[in-house]
Order: C-alpha cells, then sequence, then structure tokens
C-alpha cells in the first residue's frame, strides 16, 4: 500500500526493507561513507573541484575567511502547543542541525529529542567531518497536525543544498550535490517545548 504526501511525494505506509536500506544509506551519508543511492549527496567530479599544480591538496582557508556561524534562536513559536507551533519547531531543529554539521557543537540540538529517536540520535553521532559550505537542508511546503492529547505529526519532504564537505580538518574539500528525502515526524510538547520521539526517513 501506498499514500500520496505532501508535495507530490508517494511512499510507503510503513517503514519497510527499501526504507530501512535507504536509512542505512542516509547513515553511512552521515559518516561519511560512500552508499550508491539517490539520496546520497556525491562529490561533484569537476576541474574546480581538483587542486592545481600550485595549490596545496590539502590547503584549508585561514580563520578569517571562515567564521564561526551564529546559532539560530528558538522562535517563540515553537514553544506553543499549536499547529504552527510544531512546524515552527521542526524548521527550527533542521536550523540546529545545519549549525551543528559546520560547528561539530551537538548540545542544543541533542536536547530537542527524546531518547527513543533512533534516527536523532543518528543523525548527531555519526558525523565524521562537517560541512564547509552549503549542505544545508531545508524544509518544502507541509502540513502538521495536532494529535491530542499533546502529540503531533508532521510527513515533512526536505531539500539539501550543495556543498563542499571536509572529512578531516586537514582533508581535501569534497563539492557535493543536494538531494532529497522525505521523514515522517512524531512530536509530543514536553513541558514548555515540543521534542522529536521517533522520527522515520520513508525515501
Amino acid at each position: 500500500m501506498s499514500r500520496v504526501r505532501p508535495g507530490g511525494w508517494e511512499g510507503p505506509d510503513v517503514f519497510n526493507r527499501k526504507g530501512l536500506a535507504a536509512l542505512m544509506c542516509l547513515v553511512g551519508i552521515l559518516a561519511g561513507a560512500a552508499c550508491q543511492s539517490r539520496l546520497e549527496p556525491s562529490p561533484i567530479e569537476s576541474s574546480a573541484a581538483s587542486p592545481s599544480k600550485t595549490s596545496s591538496p590539502h590547503q584549508t582557508p585561514s580563520a578569517t575567511s571562515e567564521p564561526t556561524p551564529e546559532p539560530p534562536s528558538m522562535p517563540a513559536e515553537a514553544l506553543k502547543p499549536t499547529r504552527s507551533g510544531v512546524e515552527a519547531f521542526i524548521t527550527y531543529y533542521f536550523k540546529m542541525f545545519n549549525y551543528a554539521r559546520k560547528t561539530n557543537d551537538w548540545r542544543e540540538f541533542r536536547t530537542l529529542s527524546t531518547s527513543t529517536c533512533d534516527l536523532c540520535k543518528a543523525l548527531s553521532t555519526n558525523q565524521l567531518g562537517r560541512y564547509r559550505t552549503g549542505g544545508e537542508w531545508y524544509t518544502l511546503p507541509y502540513g502538521a497536525e495536532l494529535r491530542p492529547p499533546a502529540k503531533a505529526f508532521a510527513t515533512v519532504p526536505m531539500r539539501s543544498k550543495p556543498g563542499v564537505w571536509v572529512s578531516t580538518p586537514s582533508g581535501k574539500p569534497t563539492p557535493t550535490r543536494g538531494d532529497r528525502w522525505l521523514f515522517d515526524i512524531y512530536l509530543a510538547f514536553q513541558g514548555d517545548q515540543w521534542r522529536i520521539y521517533k522520527m522515520v526517513l520513508v525515501r
């Protein structure tokens, strides 16, 4: 069985073996491993990606050319137990994910989900390297639904931007293409804010 999802996506009603393979691929991507799949932010092969004869293959920019980004602020709307609050929180969640991938500071990101969310853990623990530029994830239009008491659900289509990935501080910068994903996200309003307690990669 399949169902049409927001944004014209169509995916399975259950997280089957194909979905599991996609999840393993995504985790591999986050760990810097190669994965031959549509989900892979695959390296872009171009002359621009190859070092010139006069440059070092491991050359990195100076600290002044790579300023530390400012962490995003939790919007007030994201703290409300409303449909718009759910959507504001999810947007903030992935903004914090983008910030963490550039700084390797995962402390705040990990507070936005519960210990039951395995994929949330994978997003923050399978990181080798970081994005020097680009690579940001962003949501496409979708709608969230409230599920009383104090829970919510959203099927969220996403894209990622092309970027430049560095596997180690002295590693060769690798350009990557953008990609797309579809997530089922389950949330609960705990204390004074939303938290994700389950996230499933659909495709």
